[in-house]
């Protein structure tokens, strides 16, 4: 199954610490999604969008069974699993899964959009920090 990410699973540390599997990746986006802040935490949510919107992120191709449930206990029980379709750099479409914010728990959601920038310069460090124990049996 090919994986969408499109905020802390982007970065290398945080996805080597939650699969085991050494997997090919690319830059990709896809179209009808926006990224807000999670209130009070460093991570964030994706939540359905007009058609225009533009999500920037990384698929990851070909993750095994037993990374894909790894994936699910991370993201944990705010998040579905929806098919989306991905469009690589070279233009090229593909099919994905992506993580989706739940409508149950929109009221957890800011406003305001997830500054990858401000992420990689600062939130990676705590987000680390913070979530040492992840699974990986």
């Amino acid at each position: 199954m090919n994986i969408f990410t499109y905020g802390s699973l982007m970065f290398a540390p945080v996805w080597r610490a939650v699969v085991k599997g050494d997997y090919r990746s690319r830059p990709a986006v896809v179209r009808g999604f926006v990224r807000r802040c999670v209130k009070n935490e460093t991570y964030h949510g994706v939540i359905a969008a007009a058609p225009q919107q533009v999500l920037a992120g990384r698929v990851y191709f070909d993750v095994d069974g037993l990374d894909v449930q790894r994936l699910d206990r991370f993201e944990g029980s705010y998040y579905r699993r929806e098919a989306v379709q991905v469009m690589l750099e070279d233009e090229k479409l593909s099919r994905a899964r992506i993580y989706v914010f739940k409508d149950e728990y929109r009221s957890l959601l800011e406003a305001r959009d997830w500054d990858v920038a401000w992420f990689e310069r600062e939130g990676l460090k705590h987000f680390l920090r913070d979530y040492q124990g992840f699974d990986r049996d």
